[in-house]
């Protein structure tokens, strides 16, 4: 609404043995400021709760999202490949969300995501 962001903004997850990382990634006429955004929507969402309509519909966009990998031989290899040396199955990551509940969300909310933990990184061009 703000102009901050466009089309290349993102979110994502990643996780491994031993590190789990949140991530916010895009461009922006004033990262500051769209850092900031960030922040105060992660507190709002602790004060007032997750919609649950809105999480189940983030909830299949996710599920998915997930199933596009079958879509790629490639991507299939690389997953499965990930998979083995994380020691989970390719499916893994489909169970974790379709079983996820809003529950869970908003307990992870409540202790990730945490001001003092977080990094802005900005590319400024030459």
């Amino acid at each position: 609404e703000q102009g901050l962001i466009n089309e290349s903004f993102s979110a994502d997850f990643d996780c491994g043995r031993g590190y789990a990382v949140s991530a916010f990634t895009g461009e922006s006429v004033d990262p500051d400021k769209t850092a900031q955004e960030i922040k105060n929507e992660i507190d709002r969402l602790r004060k007032n709760g997750i919609d649950k309509e809105r999480f189940e519909a983030v909830k299949r966009k996710i599920y998915g999202s997930s199933i596009k990998i079958f879509d790629s031989n490639e991507i299939i290899g690389n997953t499965i490949i990930d998979s083995h040396f994380a020691g989970n199955s390719i499916f893994d990551d489909m169970d974790a969300v379709a079983s996820c509940t809003l529950e869970q969300a908003e307990k992870r909310l409540n202790n990730a995501l945490i001001d003092k933990l977080c990094a802005l990184s900005v590319i400024l061009p030459a």
